[in-house]
């Protein structure tokens, strides 16, 4: 085999390669484009038939949730479902702790006081930190 005849075949292979490419990512933004309509259609249809009338939030802004952007999606959705149910995991619990007694510190005006407290911010961050890697590590695959 000629090396001029490898450079084609490479070069062919190449071509090929790339045009499969361009054609997957425009089935995937058409099918994309295709559910977001396809989604947007049936809530117009909801808004107009009432069912979206009386639910739970209704008139008010959407929750921040700018803290989920770096977990998965399921994480996410399982967090959210416990939260709702009253069942908050242990690391939730330990948060919203450390986040009172950080205001506490920055309200304390004696420095025995803020020794105290932040005594207490050094152990709720650690207690905070092996919550976490507990979770991570139960979650690994």
């Amino acid at each position: 085999m000629s090396s001029g005849s490898f450079a084609f075949r490479s070069y062919a292979l190449q071509s090929v390669t790339q045009l499969f490419e361009q054609r997957r990512r425009k089935a995937k933004q058409s099918m994309t484009q295709s559910l977001d309509r396809l989604v947007e259609r049936q809530i117009q249809k909801a808004l107009a038939q009432g069912k979206l009338r009386g639910i739970e939030g209704e008139g008010k802004p959407l929750p921040d949730r700018s803290g989920e952007v770096y977990t998965d999606i399921a994480t996410s959705v399982a967090f959210r479902i416990m939260a709702e149910a009253g069942a908050l995991p242990e690391e939730f619990k330990i948060k919203k702790l450390l986040e009172t007694a950080q205001q506490s510190y920055a309200e304390a005006t004696d420095d025995d006081a803020k020794r105290v407290v932040m005594a207490l911010i050094a152990d709720l961050q650690q207690r905070y930190n092996i919550a976490v890697e507990a979770r991570r590590r139960f979650m690994a695959p």
